[in-house]
């Protein structure tokens, strides 16, 4: 599924890397990527000033843990009847391939991301930006940089934490605010995720 998105401001900024961005959240059935699988995806992908909207439950063949619903909100019920991992890879593919991936502790998704491709039988990298690591970079004066953190700091709106695609727009409202406070030293950070990887 893919609708426009907002967020203008942010894709004008994006364009000028010259690359195509894409930010990225997953929700999973537990913390532990050999063991643990994907339950939903979403992403905004930024290219030439647009930005498209996308996002899919994931059937992750194992059941969700009654903790995962109440975190989630997401059950057994909701993921039966959606396409498994592999399934979903071929549509989730394009969308990624020659983008810098950004997520919030992209340690986890970006990792979890490319095992879960890697057990569809297909390899996957790209260059990274882990918006902790760029929290830490922007604003050094806060200890804390969870999103929960970044959520109360610039008091952003979020319909349902950790739900994949809320968390996904909580991610370009903060990157989106930090332009506005930041815009030189986000710009120059950014650059420097994509020649250095930052997850």
């Amino acid at each position: 599924m893919a609708q426009a998105a907002g967020g203008q401001q942010l894709a004008a900024c994006i364009a000028r890397l010259g690359k195509p961005v894409a930010v990225v959240d997953l929700e999973t059935t537990g913390g532990n990527m050999y063991e643990d699988r994907v339950t939903e995806v979403a992403l905004l992908r930024f290219e030439g000033g647009n930005v498209t909207q996308h996002q899919w439950l994931v059937n992750p063949e194992q059941p969700i843990s009654p903790f995962i619903t109440r975190l989630t909100g997401i059950d057994n019920e909701m993921v039966a009847a959606a396409p498994t991992f592999a399934e979903l890879a071929p549509m989730l593919l394009p969308l990624l391939r020659g983008t810098l991936v950004v997520a919030h502790n992209s340690r986890f998704d970006y990792t979890f991301l490319r095992h879960e491709l890697r057990r569809a039988g297909i390899p996957f990298a790209a260059p990274a930006l882990c918006t902790v690591q760029l929290s830490r970079r922007l604003y050094p004066e806060f200890h804390k940089h969870n999103l929960d953190s970044i959520i109360e700091r610039f008091d952003l709106a979020v319909e349902s934490r950790h739900r994949a695609m809320a968390d996904v727009l909580v991610l370009a409202d903060f990157w989106e605010k930090s332009i506005d406070q930041a815009g030189a030293t986000m710009a120059t950070c950014t650059k420097r995720a994509l020649q250095n990887n930052w997850t």
